[in-house]
């Protein structure tokens, strides 16, 4: 029986072979058995081949960089942003690892995500040589014509990370583009280093030492070179992709209106559009913890250090984390009030000489003194406030209407007071009284509010 079954098994085409099978039913299962293990060994030695053909191949990397990236870069990256989280879990990134290297520092693109108005570069910088502390790095990129990329962002600083210990950094730039864009066939990023041979806490020690000799006291120099890399973009990937949600309601606050008109979503960014009207009695600086939230979670205000755009004095385009990849079920807009003052206060003028304000926008607003310290080179106009959050436009007028600008401002707290150092310089010539123009004041205004966007 086991030779009649193994003979028909290894012939299983031609007519004998069917007579064999009418007559003996478990022939026939036999010989559908054999079959599928056939073809599963073949299924097999295929998906063998592949596998082997994928380690070695270069995609390899690719996958195993896909694999990973989810688990990595949160960490590796420091990324807070939960639009970027999301946008890495849904692949909607790209993997370049392009470099370029000069005096034994590398500059390597690591990935990045572009989405038609927000773009973070994911880089490496890896110390061969002997680089200790990298003080300022300048980003130029220009998109496949050669043009700039007007954008908005923040320069990092990596003064108080000794290379020589590290050997790598790994970081993130974030650009805000100006106007929205479609992604170019590519981009270059043009890149400058500075570094010097001490942190900036050692700097600071050693001048401290000897301050009439800060000028032999170099904190840095530029390298002569230029980081200069090419990368190619996955238009497929970045097609601009949008979600608009039109809102077009207005809220009403001691009397001050707020019309909101629509919500931007994009897969790395949210923008709100918004604006005061012209006829309200008072000039709102900001509004009171004002968050984007679904079924999901709330998305917070601020990208970075980048809060908003004004396209005008009453126009903003407020920032937020994306949930496009979190496709919610409902949104909703929140706030807590504004801060606000009346628009006849905005300016407030001040007498130098004697130390007196002229106009004072409210009885706990002080103008305290003028310091003038002999080996600077500036003075300081010091203010005080019960709150945090004051502050003055760097534009200032003198009593003949001369518009001069101010060298910087400066706080300082305890628990019941705030200060405002306005510093200019020595040298400014100007006509007493002047005047300042606020640019934040902590006069808050309480009132919740709740927009439904979806």
């Amino acid at each position: 029986m086991n030779e009649n079954n193994n003979h028909d098994i290894k012939n299983f085409s031609g007519s004998d072979n069917n007579d064999y099978e009418e007559n003996h039913p478990n022939a026939k299962r036999n010989r559908n058995c054999v079959l599928k293990k056939k073809r599963l060994t073949l299924v097999f030695i295929i998906l063998a081949l592949f596998i082997i053909t994928l380690k070695f191949s270069p995609l390899s990397s690719y996958f195993n960089n896909i694999i990973g990236a989810n688990s990595k870069y949160d960490a590796l990256y420091d990324i807070q942003d939960e639009g970027i989280k999301l946008a890495i879990k849904n692949n909607f990134i790209q993997y370049i690892g392009i470099s370029d290297e000069h005096d034994d520092l590398a500059f390597t693109v690591d990935s990045l995500i572009f989405d038609g108005k927000r773009m973070v570069l994911f880089y490496t910088i890896e110390n061969k040589g002997n680089h200790k502390y990298i003080e300022h790095i300048d980003f130029n990129i220009l998109d496949d014509n050669g043009e700039n990329i007007p954008a908005s962002y923040s320069y990092p600083y990596y003064d108080d990370i000794n290379l020589n210990k590290v050997k790598k950094i790994h970081d993130k730039l974030d650009l805000i583009l100006s106007s929205e864009m479609e992604a170019p066939d590519s981009m270059q990023i043009k890149i400058k280093f500075r570094e010097s041979e001490s942190s900036l806490e050692a700097h600071t020690e050693i001048l401290g030492k000897d301050n009439d000799n800060e000028e032999n006291h170099s904190r840095s120099e530029e390298l002569p070179y230029t980081w200069d890399i090419s990368i190619p973009l996955n238009n497929e990937l970045f097609k601009n992709e949008k979600l608009t949600y039109d809102i077009n309601e207005t809220v009403e606050i001691a009397g001050q209106k707020l019309l909101f008109d629509k919500l931007t979503v994009y897969p790395l960014t949210s923008i709100l559009h918004l604006r005061y009207d012209v006829n309200n009695s008072m000039n709102i600086f900001s509004v009171e913890d004002l968050r984007i939230a679904d079924n999901n979670r709330v998305w917070q205000n601020g990208l970075g250090s980048l809060m908003s755009s004004n396209p005008d004095d009453f126009t903003r385009e407020l920032y937020f984390e994306s949930n496009y990849f979190s496709e919610p079920n409902e949104i909703y807009i929140m706030g807590n009030g504004i801060k606000a003052i009346d628009k006849e206060k905005m300016d407030i003028i001040v007498d130098i000489e004697k130390t007196k304000l002229l106009n004072p926008p409210d009885h706990d607003f002080k103008f305290r003194e003028v310091e003038n310290r002999s080996n600077d080179d500036v003075i300081s106009l010091v203010f005080e406030y019960p709150y945090d959050d004051l502050s003055f436009s760097f534009d200032f007028k003198d009593a003949k209407g001369n518009i001069l600008h101010a060298d910087s401002q400066g706080h300082s707290s305890t628990e019941n007071t705030s200060k405002l150092f306005f510093t200019i310089s020595k040298d400014l010539e100007y006509v007493n009284p002047v005047t300042l123009t606020f640019s934040n004041y902590p006069n808050v205004i309480n009132k919740s509010f709740k927009i439904k966007v979806k």
